[in-house]
């Protein structure tokens, strides 16, 4: 399942939050980024948490999320 989808200011990266459940409970979730303009998965990272929320700083070059109230910053590098 996706959701949280966040795009970047220049309109050329998208990510979103990818949930894989298996019989129809909980498994685990990765942050997953799309090149908008080609449609290819860039890279997918799996985070080891359950995420609430999820955002993109206006300069491309970091993803916050939140997960139980807590508010992760990632440094994010994409080749």
């Amino acid at each position: 399942t996706i959701s949280d989808l966040n795009l970047s200011l220049d309109n050329r990266l998208l990510i979103a939050i990818y949930t894989d459940y298996i019989d129809y409970q909980f498994h685990l979730q990765r942050i997953r980024f799309w090149d908008v303009v080609t449609g290819q998965i860039l890279m997918d990272k799996i985070v080891p948490f359950r995420i609430d929320d999820l955002a993109l700083s206006p300069d491309g070059k970091e993803i916050v999320t939140l997960s139980n109230g807590i508010v992760h910053v990632w440094r994010i590098k994409i080749e």
